[in-house]
């Protein structure tokens, strides 16, 4: 694990796999997520409809992309960014697809930019 994400400590490692990981019935180790989650991708149906969904946010939104990735190449993000209005891309050096663990720093920091820049509104539940 070390080797695929030289730019995470081995605390960061240790702490992410003791978090991720663990020991099935049969006794051998396994990824914990929501097997749901593959079931929900694959009920998508045709994967083109899902660029077509991309322009029906209305939210202002950052796409985060680790310059490292292996998984999201930077001409995806481009192609995502194009079709979301009010979209931003921050691009996070010293990350990999798992931005926000490879790199919390930075991450915190373009995060923050971004909340930063978005205008005030009433109603907010700080506000109430």
């Amino acid at each position: 694990m070390r080797a695929l994400t030289p730019w995470r400590s081995v605390e960061q490692v240790r702490s992410s796999l003791v978090h991720s990981v663990g020991r099935t019935a049969n006794g051998r180790w396994s990824w914990k997520y929501d097997t749901a989650i593959s079931t929900l991708h694959s009920s998508y149906g045709d994967p083109s409809s899902r660029w077509t969904a991309l322009e029906r946010i209305e939210a202002p939104t950052l796409l985060v992309r680790g310059e490292d990735s292996d998984i999201t190449d930077a001409g995806i993000v481009e192609r995502m960014a194009g079709l979301i209005p009010s979209s931003q891309i921050a691009s996070v050096p010293d990350a990999g697809h798992r931005v926000a663990g490879d790199n919390p720093s930075e991450f915190n920091s373009v995060l923050r930019r971004f909340l930063s820049s978005l205008p005030e509104r009433a109603g907010r539940v700080e506000d109430s």
